[in-house]
């Protein structure tokens, strides 16, 4: 048989002190190797003459004056390109929008937002919107199911019982 492995508990907190340092430093060594830019809850600006490889926000947004090399990626924030990007732009419940003469020379992926697109600006292959209902469609639905087998339990539970009569008097 397998013996469980005992550590003890300082042992423990040194392993969670270390998860958590490697945790923090595994971006800023992927920023530093790649030229990434990957942010959390912090706008990304890619200035004028400025280039990144790729660009992943989450709560935030990402602003393309420059050049993005790679692809761009937001969670639930915006993209804003005036700029050119030579790969794909995705956008998670928010919005896309290419400014005058803006590029991008892959795809363009909105999940539950909107596509803005300026005058002169170009999407080199699909553009592809996926309006919100289509997610709120099986959230709906399994949120009905929830309550239904709530409702079910609920019911089951408090239902009332009949009273039962007395039991015989004994001889």
């Amino acid at each position: 048989m397998l013996k469980m492995l005992r550590i003890p508990i300082q042992g423990r907190t040194v392993l969670a002190c270390l998860a958590w340092l490697f945790c923090l430093s595994a971006p800023v060594v992927a920023n530093a190797e790649e030229r990434d830019a990957v942010q959390f809850a912090n706008n990304i600006v890619v200035h004028e003459g400025e280039e990144v490889h790729d660009a992943v926000c989450f709560l935030c947004s990402i602003e393309v004056d420059g050049t993005v090399h790679g692809d761009m990626v937001a969670f639930l924030g915006n993209i804003h390109v005036r700029g050119h990007a030579e790969h794909d732009a995705v956008a998670f419940l928010g919005s896309v929008s290419l400014a005058d003469n803006a590029s991008v020379d892959h795809d363009v992926v909105v999940f539950a937002g909107s596509l803005h697109t300026g005058s002169g600006s170009s999407i080199g292959r699909d553009r592809v919107v996926f309006p919100m209902f289509l997610f709120l469609l099986p959230l709906l639905l399994v949120a009905g199911f929830v309550m239904l087998i709530i409702w079910a339990i609920r019911a089951l539970v408090s239902r009332s019982r009949p009273v039962y009569p007395m039991p015989p008097p004994r001889m």
